[in-house]
């Protein structure tokens, strides 16, 4: 289903998902802090536009199902322009879901030729196609050096500490354990 733009907000949480959601493009949801996103069954919200999840600390937006086993089907970014940004979020229990790429990629969250940035997130207990996951992370420096490296926790969770380094643009490396490479731009200013 199409989805109007607008923002979702504390008061009105939980937000029970219960179908595919699509952002269209040239839209945006905006997702208030303290919000709760609970998919009931294994539904994604499709962004063909922006989505903006900006929690705090103690008042995190939780993307979660009650039925673990089914999961969520994830967010799913394809071919996105606009730069979506996702802050103090917890991602747990998505679950890619499909016989047919680019179906069964993903778990939680899923980026093809789109860019979002993520600080302060939580991905845990997240699943997709031949135990697919994060297995390495590098931050590279504009100069070609390695000025962060981290080796995945097991059920998918990362949790990165940028506080160390300077104001600047570096690259994300991101090793998937498919053995995929994906590279983004990270902007880090304080």
């Amino acid at each position: 289903m199409a989805y109007n733009p607008g923002t979702w907000i504390a008061s009105a949480s939980p937000y029970n998902v219960v179908g595919n959601i699509t952002i269209s493009a040239g839209q945006s949801l905006v997702i208030e802090a303290g919000v709760e996103v609970n998919f009931q069954g294994n539904y994604k919200i499709i962004v063909q536009g922006g989505l903006d999840a900006i929690g705090a600390e103690g008042n995190v937006i939780y993307f979660t199902t009650d039925n673990q086993a089914i999961g969520w089907g994830g967010i799913h970014f394809d071919n996105t322009s606009i730069l979506s940004h996702f802050s103090f979020c917890r991602f747990e229990y998505g679950k890619a879901n499909g016989d047919n790429y680019p179906d069964f990629h993903g778990g939680a969250v899923r980026l093809i030729s789109s860019n979002a940035e993520f600080s302060n997130c939580i991905f845990a207990d997240n699943d997709a196609y031949a135990n697919e996951g994060i297995l390495d992370v590098k931050i590279i420096n504009l100069l070609g050096e390695q000025v962060f490296s981290q080796v995945a926790i097991a059920n998918n969770y990362v949790q990165l500490n940028l506080s160390n380094l300077e104001n600047g643009i570096y690259l994300l490396q991101i090793m998937t354990a498919y053995h995929t490479t994906e590279i983004h731009k990270i902007v880090l200013t304080k």
